[in-house]
């Protein structure tokens, strides 16, 4: 009989996120993927963005998790997170060129104060997202009870987890 067929290449994708993602460092992820996960506390999108242009252009993938940390700019949050998110969506496209890109939206917040800015970052990531051709992982699955404070707890964790692999799924596999 002829030899079994190779096993599929292994599928590159750097995950860069502030600590809401924190739990993700630890979970497995199928094969093909090989995922590096890198969260850094209090990290704004923009600063998220800009550590990511750090790393090797090596990836196949590169997901950004970020937003819950901006959502504090109060009334000129709008302009001030399009305005650094898009230059630093424009220095991911640059440093990844070949690299399937996508933006994790922020969750919702257990306090219900923050909310409503979550929603403005949140529709600021999508616009970002067409303008610059990367795709959008929505997180609006993660619900109030998926939360600790302002972190996941292992249910939240679980739901963005899978959210994730869906897009690697169908997107880069």
């Amino acid at each position: 009989p002829p030899p079994p067929p190779p096993p599929p290449p292994s599928r590159r994708i750097l995950l860069v996120a502030d600590s809401m993602l924190r739990p993700l460092e630890r979970l497995a992820w199928p094969s093909p993927f090989d995922v590096r996960v890198h969260c850094f506390f209090g990290a704004s999108f923009a600063s998220v963005a800009k550590r990511c242009v750090a790393f090797s252009p090596i990836y196949d993938a590169v997901v950004v998790h970020a937003g819950v940390n901006d959502a504090s700019g109060g009334a000129s949050l709008e302009d001030a997170f399009r305005s650094s998110g898009s230059a630093a969506c424009a220095a991911l496209r640059a440093r990844f060129p070949g690299a399937r890109l996508a933006l994790s939206l922020a969750c919702l917040s257990a306090s219900q104060a923050l909310n409503p800015a979550i929603a403005v970052v949140n529709r600021v990531l999508r616009d970002l997202s067409l303008a610059c051709d990367f795709t959008v992982i929505s997180n609006d699955n993660v619900r109030f009870t998926d939360l600790t404070d302002v972190h996941l707890n292992a249910a939240g964790t679980a739901r963005v987890h899978g959210n994730i692999l869906n897009f690697l799924r169908v997107d880069v596999a």
